[in-house]
């Protein structure tokens, strides 16, 4: 998404794909989440409705149907996931993150900041929806949640921010995904080694909830494979996009491929 493909070509002297997202938005899809259609290939079982989370800058889920029909597979945002709270870090601590979840866990959860933050008319969207960092930044939430601008100490501040994470994704899974069957979430990205932000989620989520590394993945190649799984496709000229998650009217071949001389 952030490079060239013909520069890779030529500088590698391989086929490349990129810009999956078009082909989608072209068909009226939203262009994400992507993923979903390799999370279909990859993880679905047969008998377990199962939801893989990704705990990015971005909360999102994948939904798999315990019968296996990808037109019963969705995926969503749910809002934010790390990238407030990273913010925050970085702006008040000069720390990169909330390594673990320390910090969160060294605080106390402001009530009723936590009550405006929830009030965001996005969480009450239906789905299919996406959201994005120009809507979830630091700013915005201290706006929302401390309209005063008496702001918490730092630890209260951060474990407020991590509730918010954690109570936004559990009311999309009991709004979402609990109807359709739920039996297990599995937790990927760097919010999956965020201890407290966990803790929060397995006493929300109606579900067993276990991350991605308790099952012997690797998280941090979720995404990468999935790519690698939409390129393999793309290349073969078979559809790689789920329209049941993206909202497209159809299924698409998304990508564009360079090839070297």
């Amino acid at each position: 998404q952030i490079g060239e493909a013909a520069v890779v070509t030529e500088s590698c002297r391989v086929t490349t794909v990129a810009e999956f997202r078009q082909s989608d938005l072209a068909a009226g899809g939203q262009g994400a989440p992507l993923v979903s259609f390799s999370d279909h290939l990859l993880y679905s079982q047969p008998g377990v409705g199962r939801a893989v989370l990704n705990l990015g800058g971005i909360a999102n889920f994948t939904y798999l149907p315990a019968d296996g029909d990808p037109a019963g597979v969705v995926a969503f945002d749910t809002g934010p996931a790390s990238c407030i709270i990273d913010e925050a870090m970085q702006r008040f601590l000069g720390e990169e993150r909330d390594d673990g979840g320390r910090v969160a866990a060294s605080g106390a959860v402001d009530a009723g900041a936590l009550r405006l933050l929830l009030e965001d008319p996005y969480f009450a969207l239906p789905i299919p929806k996406t959201t994005g960092r120009e809507v979830y930044f630091l700013d915005a939430a201290l706006e929302r949640g401390w309209p005063s601008g008496d702001l918490p100490a730092t630890p209260d501040l951060v474990a407020t921010l991590t509730a918010l994470t954690a109570q936004s994704v559990a009311l999309a899974a009991r709004t979402e995904l609990e109807p359709r069957g739920l039996d297990e979430v599995l937790v990927a990205g760097g919010g999956a080694r965020n201890d407290e932000l966990m803790r929060h989620l397995r006493e929300l989520v109606g579900a067993p909830t276990r991350t991605f590394a308790e099952l012997g993945f690797d998280d941090k190649d979720r995404e990468t494979l999935a790519m690698a799984v939409m390129g393999y496709m793309a290349f073969n000229g078979e559809p790689n996009v789920l329209p049941s998650a993206t909202g497209a009217r159809g299924s698409v071949v998304a990508g564009k491929i360079c090839r070297p001389a």
